[in-house]
Parts: C-alpha cells; sequence; structure tokens
C-alpha cells in the first residue's frame, strides 16, 4: 500500500500546477479533488456491519466530485471487504486513492490527496493518519484574490470571490494554521512563485521532502487528461507551459482599491512571507464607493461567519468515536 500525503491549498493559488507536475514521476499519484466522508465537510465514514458499508458508499458516491473520478463501486466494496468491520474514514482514504491510482496504471510509493483548504485540521487527520506528509501551496493572497474574482466555482456556478474583504476573512483562516504549523517535519511548504520561476528545483524539493526518486512515468494517464469536463473551466492553462508573468498580472489586474484593502487586512501575514506591499496612489471617488459597498455587503455574510463558527461543533459529532 502506497503512503498517503495530503496537498493543501487555498482556491486558485496553484495546487493544481502543482499536483500536474508531481504525478508526472513515476512514484506519486495525484488525486482529484471530492468532498469525501473526512469528518471535516461531511459526517465522517464509518461502517460496523455489510448494511453500513452499503449505505455509506451510497453517500460516498452521491458527491459529484467523486463520482466524476469514475471508480467502481463493486470493486471498491470489494476492496473493503477485505478488511475486518468496523471500517472507517482511515481504511476508506488509502483504498480510494489506492484504486484511483491503479486505474490510471500507476503504482505510486506515495499517494497525494487535494484536500483543499484545511491545513487546520492537520492534528485531527494526523491522529488518523500518524505517517502522513502534508504539502501547502503558498501564494500572494492578491494573486488568488484576482484568480478567484473571475473563477466560477464547479459546485455553485459562482465566482469564487467578489468582496476583498470578505476573502481576507477566509484567507487569514487558512494562514494561521499554516503559521501556527510551519517549521513541523511533517509539511513541506511550496511557494507558487518560486514554483513557476525554478519549476525542476522546487519539484525536486517535493519529492525528496516526500521520499521519492525522479524517476518520470512513462506509463499512467497524465494528470490534466484526468480533470472531470465540470471542472475543466478552472484549468484552462493546465495543458500549456506554465506562464511565469501571470504571479503578479494582479498589479495589472486589480483595482487599486481592493489592493489597498487585501495589503491594510493580510499586511501581517505578506511581512511574514515576504510579499511585498505595492504603493498606492490615494483612492478615487469610485475606488472610495467600491470600498464603502464591500464593508456594506459584510452583514450578508453573516448568517455564513455563524455557521463557520458552528463548523468544529458539527465536526467534532462527526469526528466522534462511537
Amino acid at each position: 500500500m502506497a503512503r498517503l500525503a495530503f496537498l493543501t491549498h487555498v482556491p486558485r493559488s496553484g495546487s493544481t500546477l502543482l499536483g500536474k507536475l508531481l504525478d508526472r514521476y513515476r512514484d506519486v499519484a495525484v488525486s482529484l479533488e471530492a468532498n469525501l466522508p473526512d469528518g471535516i465537510k461531511s459526517r465522517r465514514f464509518r461502517a460496523a456491519s455489510e448494511a453500513e458499508l452499503l449505505r455509506e458508499l451510497d453517500r460516498l458516491y452521491s458527491d459529484r466530485k467523486f463520482s466524476n473520478w469514475g471508480l467502481s463501486k463493486d470493486d471498491l466494496r470489494e476492496s473493503l471487504g477485505q478488511r475486518s468491520l468496523p471500517i472507517d474514514f482511515s481504511d476508506l482514504l488509502p483504498a480510494v486513492l489506492q484504486k484511483a491510482a491503479e486505474e490510471r496504471g500507476k503504482r505510486p510509493k506515495v499517494c497525494l490527496f487535494k484536500l483543499g483548504n484545511h491545513l487546520d485540521h492537520a492534528a485531527y487527520l494526523r491522529k488518523l493518519f500518524p505517517s502522513a506528509q502534508f504539502l501547502f501551496v503558498l501564494r500572494d493572497p492578491r494573486a488568488i484574490y484576482n484568480s478567484q474574482r473571475s473563477a466560477a466555482s464547479s459546485q455553485t456556478g459562482k465566482l469564487m470571490a467578489t468582496n476583498p474583504l470578505v476573502f481576507s476573512l477566509r484567507y487569514r483562516k487558512a494562514h494561521k494554521a499554516l503559521a501556527r504549523y510551519a517549521g513541523e517535519p511533517w509539511l513541506h511548504i511550496v511557494r507558487y512563485e518560486e514554483l513557476v520561476k525554478s519549476t525542476q528545483d522546487v519539484v525536486s524539493r517535493a519529492l525528496g521532502f516526500l521520499g521519492v526518486d525522479e524517476a518520470l512515468d512513462e506509463e499512467g494517464t497524465s494528470y490534466e487528461d484526468d480533470i472531470p469536463a465540470p471542472q475543466r473551466h478552472l484549468h484552462p492553462l493546465i495543458g500549456e507551459d506554465h506562464q511565469e508573468e501571470r504571479a503578479d498580472a494582479w498589479k495589472d489586474e486589480l483595482d487599486g482599491g481592493d489592493i489597498r484593502l487585501l495589503q491594510f487586512l493580510m499586511r501581517k501575514h505578506m511581512e511574514r512571507w515576504s510579499y511585498e506591499l505595492v504603493e498606492i496612489a490615494p483612492m478615487g471617488l469610485s475606488q472610495s464607493i467600491r470600498t464603502l459597498r464591500c464593508v456594506a455587503e459584510l452583514p450578508l455574510h453573516s448568517v455564513r461567519w455563524l455557521k463557520a463558527k458552528l463548523r468544529p461543533l458539527r465536526q467534532l459529532f462527526w469526528q466522534r468515536k462511537h
């Protein structure tokens, strides 16, 4: 069975690029994204009987992203059936990742799961998978916001970000976890800006962290070809050579007022990770109105904020042991 690693990231930070580059190597298989029953985004997978296993698999396959992986439910059931009951998420995830890699013609030493923006749950995941490693993709928050404001979510169809204030609150949550865990031997940080400028060096360091060699995979299918159609609009450049100039495209594409807000709200984090603040001309009338509108929209997000505050209690319920 392959070793397990997690790829964590804020959406639009470059995780798909990193996943594509790592997946080219023989000993690494990078998964697609999915909302698995991990106890973070939904109730944790747990089956104490054959009947419960069938119900839990039905719940697993009800996730549209996971169903797009194209894995046979019967084959997965057979694989899990070889394990003794009860079967937990800690049994499910390695089995799913191994099966997905085999379907693509790969026999990896490391299966890398695209976990998403959940580094703050590293302690919980390390209890389930004590030897798991974590990669985190770090990118300038101004560049992430610029990308999110033009990218529609594959789940909701809505733009990922429209308000720099709301974006900043979400971003700061992820990077509080990064500040907490930076320096841990199980966490490796990949800076997007370095990835696009010195690709091979950055990839080599990531492979070294994962403990695998640099032999290329000459048999498996390509990562970009396996991205499901509903998610392809998010990665229009994935099949092309990455463009270094996109790293700083935000400087020309973002409104000055938005840059000012982002820098004000995330100044401490940006200084911590050496992202240079840029000088912005005094705001004009239109930028001032835009800023006031962003502030006025905050109450509209109060319900989502409350749900986010209550989520840890719900996750504790999902993660509890029977």
